[in-house]
Parts: structure tokens; C-alpha cells; sequence
């Protein structure tokens, strides 16, 4: 019966649109490209349906030690998996949903760095030898609603202060956007944050890295979904699959048109004209840092423009 309803749930899940909607991007199928650890510009293999030719999704693996790797050998209808001894990718074919696994619990992953596991559709941005069904978003001005629905599930989450800072020991889950600006040349990461283990609301923040002088054109922001929704559902280990729709539009919009001057170099601004940005990419998945274990699984992704 448990699983009756969650299939329910997810099918209720896929099926629901409003009017006027424009999709922009849809979840992954049963087969994905692997992407090297190492960003080269080629996926090193598929894994899955041997019968999908052409992937419109890939996993990244950023920073860990040894990629993941497949053949493409699994047969249609059926669930597949691959991993190493940082992580796993698993397709579960009855509830259509991705499973995603890291072990942080490791000396070979070093403290202090962040570690991803996140699906990404496969754009002609960073995969311009390769076809994609994918478009970007109209300029952020001409829409009124930025909608991403996505199922979640944190089945096991486990974070042990192996590394001495014990704010670098955390699992975090996040639904992320790129956005792009061909008149400033600007690239804007939007990371939505559905859990983190260290803090139930994560506060708004740029991110560190892009905050200095060595990243120019590039911008960072993290921040809860508690920002876009004050009545979002908590997202909690071993309380079962939790399924947001979160139009962003709004708030995205206000943060751009902040100007915000990066902290380490102030010179640089980001362009505040909402005419002169579109979405380009998406992504979602799991950060780690330190001794962290987890599990998720995501299901129904979309993202639509009204």
C-alpha cells in the first residue's frame, strides 16, 4: 500500500501544470552520460537503457578521486547502478526516480573541500559537441513565474566530525540554476538549498570562492528555500519523499537587481538589468563535506516559465 501511494504521488506529480506553462527543463530518463571528475568538455561513458542512444541528462562527480564508470548494459524496464567507493548513482525504474549515494566517512577526501554529486541536463554551454533538446529561458523580465517542481527523499543521512571544523562536516541538498548574461558576460549561480545538516534555514550568502578577484563574471548565492516559501514542507531524514513546486522568479529577481559588488573586489557588480539574463542550466543532487554519508532519492524534475 506504502508503495501504491508513492507512485500515486509521483504520477500526481508529473501530471500537474498550470495553464500558459512553457517547459524548460524535464527531469532525466532511465539513461544518463558520465562526466569526468575533471572537467574536459566529453562524457567518458553512458550508463542505463541500453536502449536510450542519446542521454538528455548526465551525472558530475566534482572532485572526487576516481570517476565513476559504466558500460551502457542495462536492459529496458529495469533498475541499474554504478559506483565507487565515494559514491553511487542508482535508477529506480518502479517510482522513476534517480538514487544518489556519497561516503565522506574517508581520509581520502580531504577536509575542508566540497565534494558533488548532481545531475545536470546535457546544454550545448558546456557540451557544445554534443545535441541537446533543451532551450534557455526568455530574459528574466518578459516572465512572471519561474517554477521547479522536484520530488525528494532523504532515505539515510549520517555526519561524523571527521575533520577537526565541525562546521565542515555536513550533507547538504540543493536544486540549483545557471544563469547567463551575453551583454555583461556574466554567469550567475542560483543555489536553492532544501536541507542542510549543520542549520535548518540556511541564511543567504555569496559564495566564498567567486567573491574574490580570480573568478571575474562569476556569481554565487546560496540561500534556504525558506526564502522563496515560508510554508515549503522541512525536509528531513527518513521522513519520506517530500515534493516542492517553488516559483523562485520573484526572489531571483530581487537579488539580481541588487547590484551586489563582490566583497573582494568591488569593482566588479552584477548587471541589475533583468533584459540581460535567461537561465541556461539547472542542476540538483548533493554537496558533502568531511564525515558525511547519505542517500536521496529525486524524482518528477521540471522546470517551467510562465
Amino acid at each position: 500500500m506504502k508503495l501504491q501511494v508513492y507512485v500515486i504521488g509521483i504520477l500526481i506529480s508529473l501530471i500537474a501544470s498550470h495553464v500558459g506553462a512553457e517547459e524548460i527543463f524535464q527531469g532525466p530518463q532511465a539513461a544518463i552520460y558520465i562526466a569526468p571528475s575533471v572537467y574536459n568538455g566529453k562524457f567518458s561513458s553512458i550508463a542505463g537503457d541500453q536502449t536510450i542512444q542519446y542521454p538528455t541528462w548526465y551525472v558530475a562527480q566534482w572532485g572526487i578521486p576516481f570517476d565513476l564508470t559504466a558500460s551502457q548494459n542495462a536492459p529496458p524496464g529495469k533498475d541499474w547502478s554504478i559506483n565507487n567507493a565515494y559514491g553511487r548513482v542508482k535508477y529506480l525504474e518502479l517510482i522513476k526516480a534517480y538514487e544518489l549515494a556519497q561516503n565522506g566517512n574517508t581520509t581520502d577526501l580531504a577536509c575542508g573541500t566540497e565534494y558533488d554529486l548532481f545531475l545536470e541536463p546535457k546544454t550545448t554551454f558546456g557540451y557544445p559537441n554534443y545535441l541537446s533538446k533543451f532551450k534557455k529561458s526568455s530574459p528574466l523580465s518578459t516572465i512572471k513565474k519561474l517554477i521547479v517542481n522536484v520530488g525528494v527523499n532523504i532515505v539515510y543521512e549520517s555526519v561524523k566530525p571527521r575533520c577537526s571544523n565541525p562546521f565542515a562536516n555536513y550533507s547538504a541538498y540543493t536544486v540549483s540554476f545557471i544563469l547567463e548574461n551575453t551583454s555583461s558576460n556574466q554567469t550567475f549561480f542560483y543555489q536553492i538549498i532544501l536541507r542542510d545538516s549543520r542549520i535548518e534555514n540556511f541564511p543567504t550568502g555569496w559564495c566564498p570562492l567567486y567573491e574574490n578577484p580570480g573568478q571575474p563574471n562569476i556569481f554565487c548565492v546560496s540561500e534556504d528555500k525558506s526564502y522563496i516559501s515560508t510554508n515549503s514542507t522541512k525536509l528531513t531524514p527518513g521522513s519520506g519523499r517530500k515534493f516542492y513546486s517553488l516559483d523562485f522568479k520573484t526572489r531571483l529577481a530581487k537579488i539580481i537587481q541588487s547590484g551586489h559588488k563582490k566583497a573582494n573586489s568591488p569593482s566588479e557588480s552584477l548587471d541589475s538589468n533583468l533584459a540581460n539574463w535567461k537561465v541556461r542550466d539547472m542542476y540538483f543532487g548533493q554537496i558533502l563535506e568531511g564525515g558525511a554519508i547519505s542517500t536521496s532519492q529525486w524524482d518528477a524534475v521540471r522546470l517551467e516559465q510562465f
